[in-house]
């Protein structure tokens, strides 16, 4: 019953479970307008997209070229994925990725939400937050964009500080980093390992709020 029914002034929960046949799939493309969406099983396609616009999105075990995740009003929770290309907003509400790659590049982009990106592996990261704490735990590939307007910002790198070389723009609030030698010059952004010759250029950029940047020993 798709309808649902009226009762007592409120609406009827109403639940969908949708099963997808056992072959290679193109693409999954999945919409819910207002309600929650969960997969228990994991989803495999060349591409998938995933869009809510109002409702909790908690996913696990996603697998695709290209993989697409958007929410308007609620938060998104992916425990596990693999993909080339990672595309991820999310408008209101808080956005979790765990234990995943994204091997060609990553497109994050949170508006009011806390981030959160626990044991993961990106490349070509452009990520992006107007309001709400960040958390990055993992490793970063390639030419990497990071910019916050009004939050804190955490980077934990799973590698030693000679893998990269970051430049780091701060406005208000207090810069801590481990693990890596910071190098300051007037008129210049903040740097570590200036001189590096690495592929991994990693540009930070904060206006509000604390940085805290540590790597491994």
């Amino acid at each position: 019953d798709l309808r649902g029914r009226l009762y007592m002034g409120s609406v009827a929960p109403r639940s969908v479970t949708l099963y997808l046949p056992e072959a290679e799939l193109s693409f999954i493309d999945v919409y819910t307008s207002v309600g929650d969406f969960s997969n228990a099983m994991p989803l495999r396609a060349d591409e998938i997209s995933i869009t809510s616009s109002v409702g909790s999105l908690t996913l696990q075990d996603l697998d695709a070229q290209i993989l697409t995740l958007t929410n308007s009003a609620g938060e998104i929770d992916l425990d596990g994925f693999s993909c080339e290309m990672l595309t991820a907003s999310v408008d209101t509400g808080d956005l979790t990725l765990r234990n995943g790659s994204a091997s060609a590049s990553a497109d994050i982009c949170t508006n009011i939400a806390d981030a959160t990106l626990q044991d993961v592996a990106l490349t070509s990261l452009t990520f992006s937050s107007d309001l709400g704490d960040t958390l990055l735990d993992g490793t970063l590939r390639g030419a990497c964009s990071l910019e916050t307007n009004l939050g804190d910002l955490t980077l934990r790198f799973a590698d030693r500080a000679e893998n990269y070389f970051v430049t780091l723009e701060t406005g208000m609030g207090d810069l801590s980093v481990t693990n890596a030698d910071l190098v300051r010059t007037d008129g210049e952004p903040d740097r570590i390992n200036p001189r590096s010759e690495t592929e991994n250029r990693i540009s930070i950029s904060t206006s509000m709020g604390d940085l805290d940047l540590s790597f491994a020993e």
